[in-house]
């Protein structure tokens, strides 16, 4: 387990994964949002594809202002 703000090392884990270095089974990224009711945080899992990209990834989430 990892707990990461770093595109850099999301990045590598599909690389991996993209090389066969690494099992997109063994991998995947969890995203907590504080936009939740009632304080409550929502959360989502994302997991790569067999081509390390990842699936269920909000747009703009590495994006700064």
């Amino acid at each position: 387990m990892i707990e990461t703000h770093s595109e850099t090392i999301v990045n590598r884990i599909g690389e991996q994964i993209a090389d066969g270095q690494m099992a997109r089974e063994d991998a995947a990224v969890v995203l907590f949002d504080r936009s939740g009711s009632a304080g409550r945080s929502n959360v989502t899992k994302a997991t790569f594809d067999a081509d390390g990209f990842l699936e269920n990834w909000p747009y703009g989430f590495f994006q700064t202002e």
